[in-house]
């Protein structure tokens, strides 16, 4: 790949689960850089591709005020997604040697990109992907600034960074309707990943006679299932799901199964026997914990202005 791209992660809270996971697999895509902005302690080796740049919440917060003004409203981290289409202004410095920006999370593992986007996709567009787990935007005042334009009956980036409710921008806002208003912005996209539903103990939710699962092998990255049907995905989003088994995947470990709610090194696993069998007791656990953490996100929401910032939406349109 001759084009430099740069993913920019802001992650502040607590050090993530199988963050060892997710490291192994972004190293892994070495014509990448990600930039983690952040307070934590991350252990990455300085030759790694994976940089870790130090900053306090409070730090970028006030660096995003004297850009956007102090009536801006960022409460707390979650609400950075509201601002993701800014980063080409907000890290406008750190991002200046790259052909395209982007952001994506941690709680998910990557397989090849290379092998899903080539050196002509970045030639012929402008954005890539629209969702906020996986995005990229080709480094120009075209597209850095693209957060700003409004359009009629769409989330703009003044009601969405004057509110304290999460607005999903990244995903809702201007830059995902961008392509249909602008004529000169081309956006590239393919479903080439796997977005695991969040309120499953299973992969899959639809009927289906076999369970499936996740395959990672040498940097490469496979959904499968029992009978022997597998196709190469860019990676897999398991959307903040409760994973075990992820310290007993070593760093030499070049190869490891992701099913349900566990990673599973390959050596002397059965694979079959696995998906066969489902511990009841753990699914009813999964199934509690997300009645209760959609309970929470429900009023967290309500809390943080949902209710007004849903009206004011509804009058736009």
């Amino acid at each position: 790949m001759n084009k430099k791209v740069v993913l920019i992660i802001p992650y502040f809270g607590k050090v993530p689960d199988y963050f060892n996971l997710w490291l192994k697999s972004a190293e892994r895509n070495s014509d990448y850089t990600f930039f983690i902005y952040t307070d934590l302690n991350f252990k990455v080796d300085e030759n790694s591709n994976v940089k870790i740049k130090n900053i306090s919440f409070d730090e970028l917060k006030e660096r995003i005020k004297s850009l956007f003004g102090n009536n801006i409203k960022l409460k707390s981290p979650y609400k950075l997604c509201d601002y993701r289409p800014a980063y080409g202004v907000i890290f406008k410095d750190d991002i200046n040697d790259f052909d395209f920006w982007g952001f994506c999370d941690i709680d998910l593992i990557f397989g090849n990109l290379n092998h899903f986007i080539s050196n002509e996709i970045f030639e012929n567009y402008d954005k890539l992907f629209y969702h906020g787990h996986f995005c990229l935007f080709k480094n120009c005042d075209k597209m850095n600034y693209l957060f700003m334009k409004k359009y009629e009956n769409v989330c703009d980036f003044k009601f969405a960074s004057h509110t304290n409710y999460s607005c999903h921008f990244d995903e809702n806002g201007t830059v995902s309707y961008a392509y249909e208003n602008e004529i000169d912005i081309k956006q590239y996209f393919k479903w080439c990943f796997y977005d695991v539903p969040y309120n499953s103990y299973k992969f899959i939710t639809i009927s289906s006679q076999y369970e499936k699962y996740a395959y990672w092998n040498n940097g490469n990255l496979f959904m499968c299932d029992a009978d022997n049907n597998k196709n190469e995905i860019m990676y897999i989003h398991l959307q903040k799901r409760k994973m075990s088994n992820w310290l007993d995947i070593d760093e030499k470990c070049n190869s490891f199964y992701i099913l349900r709610d566990e990673f599973l090194d390959t050596k002397n696993v059965n694979i079959y026997d696995i998906l066969n069998f489902i511990d009841i007791n753990r699914q009813n656990i999964f199934d509690l914990k997300t009645k209760n953490k959609r309970k929470k996100q429900i009023l967290d929401n309500i809390l943080s202005g949902a209710l007004i910032a849903r009206l004011k939406s509804f009058k736009q349109k």
